[in-house]
């Protein structure tokens, strides 16, 4: 979400968000494929080496640079998207994406503007450029937003502030149904399948089930196609609507805690971590949220990805958490997250008085905007 307290200048690679490649196996050993040849040509390139990385940081191959000139070979299960970087520890300007698939792909541009590196012999790159160039005036927008940001942020204008994250909001929520809109019309492109996964973090079940349910069925077969049906059998269980999945886990003082202790009032179930800037820089508004209506059979337990006791205590403190805060400090597979396919935070789910969930990924003016509804 392009919020106030994550708004950031985006690049190249902000642009579109970069799965993992251990998504995207790849196999050396494909005999019925020739793999795929990358060759560079760079001009400005002082490199002695260019490395082709995994989106996840995982080094794949190196090459030599003669006279701004490289090449990788290699083969590709599936289509994939890597980062070629003029640097062994890639760098903020010395990097660029590139969707890889078995083929002969090119590569040409300068060094010093990889910005506009042009990339040929990739259908999946293609799509990638056709995705970026639909939302290239949302684009433009919200980085004219951004010096506005900083000043009015400068000048302590709150209200200022406030317009701008609403019209970034706004912007998001059109780059969203392009996005979707994208994925409907490309249902055989590993950019869509990629971009599913992207919006499970932010779409509800039955929007996401449709999008998934589109994709060729190559796609949904793949190993990356199959952690989202997977993902997407965890959602169903945790939909609006559904009844909410039981847990215990012990609090700060070591005392076990269940959802059901709650069960007769409405609870939201906040998962979050001291680590996590976005849950910090949100918890204000759920404190806010908590203090308006906690007298209206209303309150919050606190779930914790933290792997340190200590700093999560500070947090809690720091953030005056006052209501009932838990974990099991098993950071990403604190048991209460994985049983609710939790994978970003923050992440919440509204449960009403019959344990029943209404409501998720609730924040903001919609957390208050919900509260309000069913605590009339």
């Amino acid at each position: 979400m392009f919020k106030q307290s994550t708004m950031k200048k985006k690049n190249l690679l902000q642009v579109l968000p970069m799965m993992g490649a251990s998504i995207f196996a790849i196999s050396a050993s494909n005999a019925q494929s020739a793999g795929y040849t990358i060759n560079g040509k760079l001009s400005n390139l002082d490199s002695k080496y260019v490395y082709l990385e995994h989106t996840n940081g995982q080094k794949m191959d190196s090459a030599l640079v003669s006279n701004g000139s490289f090449t990788f070979k290699g083969n590709a299960e599936f289509p994939f998207q890597a980062i070629i970087a003029l640097t062994e520890q890639p760098q903020r300007g010395k990097v660029f994406p590139v969707y890889i698939e078995n083929s002969a792909i090119q590569v040409t541009g300068d060094a010093g503007a990889l910005k506009d590196v042009k990339i040929t012999g990739s259908k999946t790159q293609d799509d990638y450029e056709a995705y970026i160039t639909s939302i290239k005036d949302i684009s433009a927008q919200e980085n004219g937003l951004y010096s506005k940001y900083q000043e009015a942020q400068q000048n302590k204008d709150t209200a200022a502030v406030a317009a701008i994250v609403k019209r970034a909001d706004s912007l998001q929520n059109l780059a969203t149904e392009r996005l979707k809109q994208f994925i409907t019309t490309h249902p055989k492109s590993a950019v869509s399948l990629e971009q599913v996964q992207n919006l499970a973090y932010s779409s509800d079940y039955a929007e996401l089930n449709k999008l998934f349910s589109g994709l060729d069925e190559s796609l949904k077969n793949s190993p990356n196609g199959k952690k989202i049906a997977d993902h997407l059998a965890i959602m169903e269980k945790t939909a609006d609507g559904k009844p909410a999945i039981a847990f215990t886990q012990n609090d700060v003082t070591g005392k076990a805690v269940s959802l059901s202790d709650f069960k007769g009032k409405y609870v939201l179930v906040d998962f979050w971590a001291s680590w996590c800037g976005p849950c910090r820089a949100e918890n204000p508004n759920v404190v806010k949220a908590y203090n308006k209506y906690k007298d209206k059979n209303f309150t919050i337990l606190g779930v914790s990805l933290d792997q340190n006791g200590d700093k999560w205590k500070e947090a809690i403190a720091k953030d005056n958490l006052t209501w009932t805060e838990v974990s099991d400090l098993k950071f990403w597979k604190n048991e209460a997250a994985v049983a609710y396919g939790v994978q970003a935070i923050p992440a919440n789910f509204l449960i009403d008085p019959n344990g029943i969930i209404i409501g998720h990924n609730l924040r903001g003016e919609a957390l208050e905007k919900k509260l309000a509804e069913v605590l009339k």
